[in-house]
């Protein structure tokens, strides 16, 4: 899972265009919370873009600490289907 850092990506499914995402937003969340997940996917980016790479461990310790992180990440993918 990635965090954008700088810039702004857009996301496209089945080749049509359906959101920009910008600093603060994360990308790479479903294959994340459900591994062996088939992509559903494709990012560009519209800009030069820095992510931050969110390892694993560090997001099951923050889970543990903050389930309301854990349902709002989940949210996000529902929104997103």
């Amino acid at each position: 899972m990635y965090l954008i850092a700088e810039g702004r990506l857009a996301i496209y499914k089945d080749g049509e265009f359906v959101v920009h995402l910008e600093a603060g937003d994360i990308v790479g969340e479903t294959a994340f919370l459900n591994p062996g997940s088939t992509r559903n996917a494709d990012v560009k980016a519209v800009t030069d873009t820095q992510v931050v790479t969110l390892i694993d461990f560090s997001i099951q310790q923050m889970f543990e600490k903050s389930p309301q992180l854990h349902q709002k990440i989940t949210n996000i993918i529902e929104s997103r289907k």
